[in-house]
This record gives structure tokens, sequence and C-alpha cells, in this order.
């Protein structure tokens, strides 16, 4: 693997205790890696895979902090900072590197920085602090690109969440639905908050190709339904996150938004509301219900993130 930050940073790294660790990878891939029509190659089930399962797990083969900055002659149209880093991979990593497709122009951009910028997925660590001491940090922001879950297409209604462990470094594909053999998992590369035409221009600009999934190829009715739910949902969301009192909001409300969290097949932010639900019982003095959710949202957590899921208690 390479790992691409400041050296003060990278000595820090190096002395994690995670690098003597196995991560943690099912013995057999429940998927195969397949050319799927308009999209390139993807993942595709190879058998029954039951919602809450872990898919796969693995370790990026290149990792770099997002805002790192490069002398003026490195630049994306001639890769030269990129294929200087990609030098310390192995011979198999590099394969696997340059097996993966960019969407980039090639007029614009190298193929190396074009291949990471349309493969890399996020990675959430705590800077120079070992993995699992501290949740992750939203402001110290890096990329990874994964052999295998780089490989994951996206749908504004996925089948899966990836998420980042830090305590593994690894990142992981859980299954948030059960999936059918021959069903493609996908991922979303995308806020799914966002309306239709938002995400579909987010995702022009950024991966540019224009998204035909199931959530953006419906009828116009009933894609105004969905943004709306949406909308919903990213409001209540955005009331109730970074703040040490929640408002007051009736359970009725809650449970709407839940429905339409579960139509619009955002677990994740299903997940997020039941949480902040049991918070605001709790705080409003309504234990026992306070106490359901809390299990509900633990129970959803875990399907989506995972046992070492950051929101779930020690």
């Amino acid at each position: 693997m390479v790992f691409v930050d400041y050296l003060e940073n990278l000595r820090s790294i190096l002395r994690w205790p995670v690098w003597s660790q196995s991560p943690m990878t099912p013995p057999e891939p429940a998927f195969s890696v397949r050319d799927v029509p308009g999209k390139g190659k993807g993942m595709i089930a190879r058998r029954a895979i039951k919602g809450g399962e872990l898919i796969w797990s693995e370790r990026p083969i290149y990792a770099a902090r997002r805002t790192l900055t490069c002398a003026s002659d490195q630049t994306d149209a001639n890769g030269v900072f990129y294929r200087s880093a990609l030098q310390r991979l192995s011979a198999a990593s590099k394969r696997t590197f340059f097996e993966l497709e960019s969407s980039y122009p090639q007029t614009e951009f190298d193929i190396v920085p074009g291949i990471l910028n349309t493969n890399c997925l996020e990675i959430s660590i705590s800077n120079g602090d070992p993995p699992g001491d501290h949740d992750p940090d939203p402001h110290d922001s890096f990329a990874g690109l994964f052999p295998t879950l780089s490989r994951a297409n996206h749908s504004c209604r996925p089948s899966a969440n990836y998420y980042f462990s830090v305590q593994f470094f690894t990142g992981q594909l859980w299954a948030t639905q059960d999936i059918s053999p021959g069903e493609e998992i996908t991922i979303t590369y995308t806020p799914l908050t966002a309306p239709r035409m938002e995400r579909r221009a987010f995702l022009a600009r950024t991966r540019f190709f224009l998204c035909s999934c199931p959530a953006c190829s419906i009828p116009t009715n009933q894609a105004e339904t969905s943004d709306r739910r949406r909308i919903a949902i990213c409001e209540l969301l955005a009331r109730l996150q970074h703040t040490q009192y929640p408002p007051r909001i009736p359970k009725e409300e809650l449970e709407q938004v839940l429905e339409w969290a579960v139509a619009e097949r955002m677990m994740v932010e299903y997940a997020k509301v039941l949480l902040f639900g049991s918070q605001i019982f709790t705080l409003y003095g309504d234990r026992e219900t306070a106490a359901e959710w809390a299990t509900r949202a633990w129970s959803a957590f875990r399907m989506v993130e995972g046992e070492w899921s950051h929101h779930l208690p020690r």
C-alpha cells in the first residue's frame, strides 16, 4: 500500500498497531466482478446476500490526503506527482490499479489522476492518532483506492453501504437489504438527501455520467414525490445534527421520516433518525420510547456499518 501524506503524519501512521492486524475479510466472495451494460465492470451477487451481511472488506492499495499541495509543475494533466507515488506499489497492485477505468477527459487528465478521481472512496481518520482511539474526523479527509471495492457502481437507491473502519483500516461493504443472485451490488457516490436534478448534476460534474438508476429514471410525478421525501429527511437531520439540545419533535413526524427513508433506501439516514430520536425522547423524559429507539438505532447501524461502527457504544 502507498500512503501519501505530510512526512510528520506518515511517521506517526507507521507506528499504528493496526498494521500488525489482519483485515476482516470474508473467506469467499459472495459476488463476482463482471461487465455491466453501460457501466463497465461491476459487482454482481453470486448467491443470496442477507441484509446486514459483510459483503467484502479490504485495505486500500493507495491512500492520500485530499488537501495535499503539489508543486506548480505537478498537475492533473501530466500526473507527475501521482505517478511518482505509484512507483512504490507492488507489480500486482500496479496491474490492479491500471485495470480500473478513468471517466475523466484524457485531454485534461493523465490516466493516473483520472483513475484516482474516478475510483477513490472516502477515508475518514483521526490525523496522527491510532485507529480506534477516536471517532473519524470529517475535516481530516483522505481518499483511498481499493482493488475490489472501487468496482462498486453507483445507484441513488443503493443495495449496499461503503463504510471505512478506522479500527482495522479497511473499507467495508455492508448489504443494506437482501440482495438476490445475479443482482448488481451498488453504493452511492453522491449525498442521497439531494433531489434528483442536484444528484445528477453532481455526478455529471464529478464522475462524467448521467445517472439513470432506478431513482433517477422514474416518471416525473414519482421523482417529485421522491425529491420531497429526500428534502424532508435532509431538513430533519440538519435540525438534529451538531446540537446539544435537539428540538422536541413529535414521534409521529419522526416515524413518517423513517418510512420515507426506507422507501428511498436511505438506510444510513434511517439509522441516524433513530439515533437522534432516542436522544430527543431521553431529553424530554420519555425513557421507555428512548430505550426502544436506541435499540433500533443499534440494529440499524450494525446493519449498515457493522459492529465496529463509530456510532455504536463500546
